[in-house]
């Protein structure tokens, strides 16, 4: 009797035991899945995505609107108190390509001190043309304002702006005259940055 009744016993604490391995979920308890963000957490309180590192490269989005002669003696009366520097540029220019770095840096670094630096793109205005120059100037961080010629080839546009000698082409304006034109020299060399530079800082220098 007694061996019949320990083994009773002994089942039933067996029994207990075995009941207790298995805890249930605990309130509060996050279980974090595979893309980080937990599952249990309030809704509007989940944890941030990364950000990307690009994003803040910028300052400002990268626009590129069509412009007419007439337009830009318009955008150089609304800068008078500054000076202005133009960069003509083509997608096909490898010239234009290398040196607009410089004026993406100088528009930076002179901002402060006034100058206002301009883009203008001597391509040929068909959307896919303008696709291809807004996603260099996109890639480039030009948050200055970008212009893309209205003339649908290159010699109306050369002639309308004035421009000889070909791309890459410069300008410099103060309080809306213009100060130098920089083209490329009879053998073909560009403006150098550092000729470029200089003719900036000595505009900025010279005040109103």
């Amino acid at each position: 009797m007694n061996c019949w009744f320990r083994g009773i016993q002994l089942a039933l604490v067996t029994a207990l035991l075995l009941t207790g391995c298995g805890e249930p979920d605990q309130p509060g308890t996050s279980t974090t899945p595979a893309d980080g963000v937990s599952a249990n957490a309030p809704a509007g309180q989940q944890e941030p995505a990364v950000a990307d590192s690009t994003a803040s490269a910028g300052t400002g989005a990268v626009e590129l609107k069509s412009i007419d002669p007439q337009g830009f003696e318009n955008l150089l009366a609304e800068h008078q108190d500054k000076v202005v520097f133009v960069d003509f540029w083509a997608t096909w220019c490898i010239p234009c390509q290398v040196s607009f770095p410089h004026t993406v840096e100088w528009s930076r670094k002179y901002a402060d001190k006034g100058l206002q630096v301009v883009s203008i793109s001597m391509d040929e205005s068909d959307d896919d043309t303008k696709s291809t120059a807004l996603t260099f100037l996109q890639k480039q961080q030009a948050t200055f304002p970008n212009y893309i010629a209205e003339f649908d080839d290159l010699d109306t546009a050369l002639e309308a702006w004035g421009i000889d000698g070909g791309l890459p082409h410069y300008r410099l304006y103060r309080n809306g005259m213009l100060l130098k034109k920089f083209a490329q020299t009879p053998d073909g060399q560009a403006p150098s940055p550092e000729e470029l530079e200089t003719a900036i800082q000595q505009a900025l220098n010279a005040g109103g």
